[in-house]
């Protein structure tokens, strides 16, 4: 395929600092892109978190983001499936999160709402860009260790949406959850993972709904040696059959057997 564009240069530079006096911890970075195709950009970021006292702690931040189009979805040639748009503009981003962290003995859970505005949001296929989009929403998370075993439990409620016409934007579920249990005996290792989420839209009207799913996994680890793993995972054990885009297949059960050399 000869592109409009073969070749892209960026280069970048970072500096970022963080600090922590008594019971308050911050994180300040700034960046900047310099991208041969699209410009240069900077971004930034701002954070900070208050430890009300030893179980309970607060924390925000504040940050921007800049994403360039690949060059797959500027110019994938047209196979019958819709191609690339050249026409397409970077992401901008404005991210702001406020947490709330509570911890005790074995347990811990946290919460998060986050509110993100995109400017020129990337999405779909063939890729639009969508003028002003809001991105918000609430995540919970809850995790206990018991002995040798361990639980977590969480859930994200999203609300998506294209400023313009208040619709969803597309390919994104509304809420989603997952639940895993790990536990240790001996040399092993093992445990399942259960996530699932709800029905999303292909399109940007809304109009064509892709319905809600949930996956199982196992797992199982062996500790050979020191250095040495053995590892085993069993993928949709309930051959779920689910799509998160129009036409395209995902993966039914699947099986893995492996081992990990991890020198020390």
């Amino acid at each position: 395929t000869d592109y409009m564009k073969d070749e892209r240069a960026v280069s970048a530079w970072m500096l970022g600092w963080t600090g922590r006096i008594d019971a308050h911890s911050l994180q300040a970075n700034l960046r900047y892109d310099d991208n041969s195709q699209f410009g240069g950009e900077t971004t930034g970021l701002l954070s900070y978190g208050y430890a009300l006292n030893a179980q309970w702690s607060v924390h925000g931040s504040v940050a921007t983001a800049f994403n360039a189009p690949t060059f797959n979805q500027l110019y994938w040639p047209d196979t019958g499936f819709g191609g690339g748009n050249p026409n397409l503009k970077p992401e901008r981003a404005l991210n702001r999160e406020i947490g709330l962290r509570w911890a005790q003995g074995v347990h811990a859970a946290d919460a998060t709402y986050y509110d993100n505005k995109v400017r020129d949001l990337i999405s779909g296929w063939p890729a639009i860009n969508v003028n002003e989009a809001r991105l918000k929403g609430v995540e919970l998370a809850y995790r206990v260790a018991l002995g040798n075993l361990s639980l977590q439990v969480g859930a994200d409620w999203l609300d998506a949406r294209d400023q313009a016409t208040d619709k969803r934007l597309a390919r994104r579920a509304g809420s989603a959850g997952f639940f895993s249990v790990d536990h240790r005996r001996g040399a092993w290792n093992y445990g399942l993972d259960v996530n699932a989420q709800s029905h999303r839209y292909e399109n940007p009207s809304n109009t064509q709904r892709l319905a809600g799913f949930g996956l199982v996994d196992l797992f199982a680890n062996y500790q050979l040696a020191p250095e040495w793993r053995l590892e085993m995972r069993a993928n949709n054990i309930l051959d779920k059959d689910y799509e998160l885009a129009r036409g395209y297949a995902t993966e039914g059960d699947s099986y893995f057997i492996g081992v990990r050399y991890s020198p020390r």
